[in-house]
Order: structure tokens, then sequence, then C-alpha cells
């Protein structure tokens, strides 16, 4: 049985991860894009801080901590 090659659902590239909660795969570029979204979608729906607050971040050096403080500084935010 051959597999067949996974294609982001945005650009139809070689995509590099499977989501299958979302039933979607990405490339790295969109991967980002799309946990850049969901990060946007939750402070706003959630109402939990504003673009002119400073926001502190606990990172303990582990990949969840690092990517969060990483997307918070993508989306303008103070960390």
């Amino acid at each position: 049985m051959t597999r067949v090659p996974m294609k982001c659902r945005v650009c139809r590239g070689p995509a590099v991860i499977d989501l299958k909660r979302h039933n979607a795969n990405f490339c790295h570029e969109h991967f980002v894009a799309h946990c850049e979204e969901q990060v946007r979608r939750a402070i706003k729906h959630f109402d939990m801080m504003r673009p002119d607050q400073r926001v502190v971040v606990a990172v303990s050096g582990g990949k969840d901590s690092l990517a969060l403080w990483d997307l918070l500084t993508r989306l303008g935010y103070s960390a």
C-alpha cells in the first residue's frame, strides 16, 4: 500500500503536520499562521487582554511556553 503525501490545506504544498482535530494538514508557514489565528481568537473571545497591556509569560523552557511567548510577540503583545 502506498502512502499519499499530505498537502497543505491552504497552498497545496507539502504538509509537515496533520491536525486531525481540524481535519487539516498544513505546511510550516500556514501551520504558524493557523496557530496565530487560534491564539488571537481565544484572546478576543475570552477578553483576556488588550494589545496595550504588558503580559507576563512564565517560561519553563519547554516548547509550549516558548511557543506561546513567540505567538504573543508576533501578535504585537509586549510579553
